[in-house]
């Protein structure tokens, strides 16, 4: 492996979806969807390796958000990324949105200063897909989607500064029963390029054939 490996990152599990060229866990190149149109992640990988100059089999892995989020979009990417590895025999990494969203406050130096700290994913009506993590990344309160009520996080607010971040984030200032510090992440991209090269550099590597995206709830329709 070389001294910097490059590593493509896709994150396809919001709207809000990207795709990048790092390396080791410095981002190089990156293309990012527009809200009100299709994202054509084919189309993009294609653009970033010709703009970067870049080949696809000079990638040294692949590493792709596994969720949660956007049902569609997860697969979608799942599936692009271990069709890559698969074909160019490179590694599959697969990085948690919530601990990237935690990771891009916690290396935030300009941040409040907190005990704790709770990515909030929207997962619609009173509904999110929720953590907390210490200032290590060590979990303190395991990924799940969680029905918010204005109690939820008393265990943990009660003696401890919480961080609240996110898209879910602005849903629970509404109903807290408690006054919450709130952050809004900007630039993810290198958070997730970091956990991305950490997992590459100690052989964190994820099956191609049994990865799968992880939703935290049942898909459902209101069609």
């Amino acid at each position: 492996m070389k001294n910097k490996p490059l590593i493509l990152l896709i994150d396809t599990s919001s709207e809000n979806q990207f795709l990048a060229i790092a390396e080791n866990d410095k981002v190089l190149y990156s293309i990012f969807s527009s809200s009100n149109k299709n994202f054509s992640l084919h189309g993009a990988i294609n653009n970033i390796c010709s703009n970067s100059n870049i080949q696809l089999s000079h990638i040294d892995a692949i590493s792709v958000i596994e969720g949660p989020g956007s049902y569609t979009g997860l697969r979608v990417g799942m599936a692009t990324a271990k069709g890559l590895c698969y074909a160019l025999n490179k590694p599959l990494l697969t990085i948690s949105a919530l601990e990237v969203l935690a990771k891009t406050v916690i290396d935030d130096a300009t941040r409040e200063k907190a005990d704790l700290f709770c990515p909030m994913i929207d997962a619609r009506r009173n509904e999110v897909f929720t953590a907390i993590y210490d200032s290590t990344l060590t979990e303190k309160l395991s990924p799940q989607a969680l029905i918010l009520d204005g109690n939820s996080f008393n265990t943990y607010t009660k003696d401890k500064k919480v961080l609240f971040l996110g898209s879910g984030a602005e849903k629970w200032k509404e109903i807290s029963d408690n006054p919450i510090f709130f952050y809004l992440p900007a630039k993810i991209e290198d958070s997730f390029a970091a956990l991305s090269s950490n997992k590459l550099n100690n052989r964190l590597i994820s099956n191609v054939i049994t990865s799968e995206p992880v939703y935290l709830k049942d898909f459902y329709s209101s069609k």
